[in-house]
């Protein structure tokens, strides 16, 4: 499993949120 930075996980909740939108 792959590690996620904090830089990653930010970015990965920012995709998220755009999904949501």
């Amino acid at each position: 499993m792959k590690r996620y930075t904090e830089a990653e996980e930010e970015k990965d909740i920012q995709h998220q949120s755009a999904w949501h939108n």
